[in-house]
Parts: structure tokens; sequence; C-alpha cells
């Protein structure tokens, strides 16, 4: 048995690692399982914290691809001049920073999937490279001359609008037009509130055995402030609170509104 089913998630519920009894969820979990047996570019969009790489890992376990290598390259942790050489790797000291020849994140994940994260984040000319590789999967180590065919699924994460994006010149149009093909949205936790009880207690059940101790519950104050938080964090946001609920509330008791965080006591209202 699962861990999610002890905890008493029911098993509709639940969806590798997601949890989720509301519309938006139920069609996610829809669009994730047909998506999975294909082989195309899924861009995966949505607010900081709806768990997009956990989709991504998803959107990798049930595919073909699944024995293979699952890497992440995370844009907003690199800095502008070393995409090229992460994706494509280096064949000699081609730029500062980087010493000696090194296969890049594509030809490492060959036979498996590469999740690209937060492609809204890249510079245009690194947009234009990306839009190109994603077309003829070939791979042009910096430095390097000639180019190497590679089999690997490409996804992307996205947290900005790249509508928007695109109308203020940010974004590339024959990049965006490739992403929009297979596009996934995740909601946001205030679209899916009907799921809060759930995961509110999934949570309370998975951090009660991490700590080991056994509270008895909610109060309804604490409830209540909990249900009506507007979550901008979303389920990292949530996380973070169960968890912290769980650590500061004393075994035996019931959870208390003065245990919550600062931001949830303020803002108990949308």
């Amino acid at each position: 048995m699962s861990a999610q089913a002890r905890a008493g998630v029911p098993a509709e519920s639940q969806f590798h690692g997601m949890i989720g009894v509301a519309p938006v969820m139920q069609e996610l979990f829809r669009q994730l399982q047909l998506l999975a047996s294909l082989d195309a570019t899924v861009c995966l969009e949505g607010e900081s914290g709806t768990g997009k790489r956990l989709a991504a890992e998803i959107l990798h376990q049930l595919s073909p691809r699944s024995e293979g290598p699952c890497l992440f390259l995370d844009v907003p942790e690199l800095a502008p001049t070393l995409f090229e050489g992460h994706l494509f790797g280096c064949v000699e000291e081609a730029f500062a920073g980087v010493l000696g020849s090194h296969e890049g994140l594509a030809l490492q994940a060959s036979g498996g999937t590469l999740i690209i994260e937060e492609v809204g984040d890249l510079a245009r000319e690194h947009q234009v490279i990306l839009r190109r590789f994603l077309m003829d999967r070939l791979v042009r180590p910096v430095g390097g001359r000639e180019p190497r065919a590679v089999d690997v699924r490409v996804l992307c994460t996205v947290s900005r609008d790249l509508s928007r994006e695109l109308s203020a010149g940010r974004f590339d149009p024959d990049l965006y037009l490739t992403l929009r093909v297979f596009t996934v949205r995740l909601p946001a936790l205030r679209e899916r509130r009907e799921d809060l009880p759930l995961l509110i207690q999934h949570l309370l059940t998975r951090f009660m055995r991490v700590h080991a101790k056994q509270i008895r519950g909610l109060s309804p104050e604490a409830a209540t402030l909990l249900a009506t938080h507007p979550w901008p964090g979303n389920m990292d946001e949530l996380i973070n609170e169960i968890e912290r609920v769980v650590i500061l509330t004393a075994a035996g008791e019931w959870v208390e509104p003065e245990v919550l965080s600062e931001r949830v006591r303020e803002r108990g209202t949308v």
C-alpha cells in the first residue's frame, strides 16, 4: 500500500504523487496520462509552487523512456553565458568559467528525458538555440564543429505568461508556437479550494509520521484561516505551513491559530 493510501487519500484522488478531487485536477491527471505515451515536447505552465517539476517527472515515469535518465536544466540557476554549454557540452575551453571538454545534458539524457525548467527566463538568443534543437535534435557542442544527433524527449516548464512575453517582444515567436502544440496548465491552489481539506489532512498525517508526533488535528479557528488563505505560494507554501504547525503544536493538542504563520493569520480572506 502506498504512503498516500496509508494517509487515507482515496485512490481516485491520487495520481503518481499528485492529489486532487477538484475537476481541474482530474482534467490535469487525464492530460498527463494521455501525453505520457507520446514523444512530443510538452510545456508545463503554471505559477511557482504548483508542481510543474513533479508533473514533468510523472510524464517521464509513465513514458516508454522511463528506464532512461531524467535530467533537469534549471535556467534561472545558470549564468546566461553558460546555457549553451550546459545543454550541448563543450569540447575545449570555449568560454570563461568552463575548463576542458564535457558532455552536455542533452547527450547525458539520451534515451530518456531532459526537463528544461523556466524557459521563459531564457535570453532571446538562447530561445532561438532551443527552438532549433527542438526541431532537429542535433547537439552542437560549444567549440565543436560537427553536430551530433541525439535521441531525447524534451519537456519544458514555465512560470511566466508567455503570451505576454511574446507581446512585449521578449519571447521568440517560433519557439512560442512550438511550445504551444502541447501545453498543460497546472492550476493554482486558490483554483482548487475543494482540495484543501484532503491536502491538509494528508500533510498533517505525513508530517506527524516524519516528526514522530501525534496531534489531534485543526481547531475550527485554525481550519478557517487555512481554508480562506489565498496561498500565493501554492503547494510549496501549504507544505511548509503544515510542517510548521506540526512542529509547533504540542503532542496530543489541537492546532490553534497562534501556531500559524503571520501571513496566514493576517490574510485569512481572499
